[in-house]
């Protein structure tokens, strides 16, 4: 490992005997060079964070938004990629049933909070992909992409009868 230093055979903190049997660094010579931007700021947010993130490996889990996230790319990504050799869109139910698989891959590593009920976000998920096959995959016969932000917008509470008319353009 080149430029770093290594704990002092006399230096026996938890962290310096990590170190040492996992061969990881606990201090950098030349830190711009080592760290990148994303490091930075995890690190000036919360350094132990940093410290099990990119030294131990061990991310975060996934939150409810981004596992739902991830499960609606998925489904419409799948779509998607099958309306390039194709040119014709799978069956709506056919995509939420992607979305119930990619779903149920996310459930088991993601973190829910207290007030976050998986079934209620797993139905919001659905009618988000519902949403998007009906609006936007079959408005016109010409392939279009998938925002950025398609499933950023969550109902507050998770309401089983909100509507998706305020949900702004995908």
């Amino acid at each position: 490992m080149t430029g770093l230093v290594t704990a002092a055979p006399y230096n026996n903190s938890m962290i310096d005997i990590f170190a040492r049997r996992s061969k990881v660094a606990t201090r950098a010579i030349g830190i711009a060079d080592i760290l990148t931007p994303v490091q930075v700021r995890v690190f000036s947010d919360c350094e132990m964070r940093w410290f099990y993130e990119y030294l131990l490996g061990l991310p975060d889990p996934p939150t409810a938004n981004f596992a739902l996230d991830k499960a609606v790319r998925t489904a419409l990504m799948t779509n998607f990629r099958h309306k390039l050799d194709s040119k014709h869109d799978i069956e709506t139910e056919g995509v939420v049933g992607l979305f119930r698989r990619a779903w149920k891959k996310q459930l088991a590593t993601a973190t829910f909070c207290d007030d976050e009920v998986p079934e209620a976000i797993g139905r919001i998920g659905e009618r988000l992909v519902r949403e998007y096959m009906e609006r936007v995959a079959r408005k016109s016969g010409r392939l279009r992409s998938i925002s950025p932000c398609t499933a950023s917008w969550v109902p507050s509470a998770y309401e089983p009868n909100s509507t998706l008319s305020t949900w702004t353009e995908l």
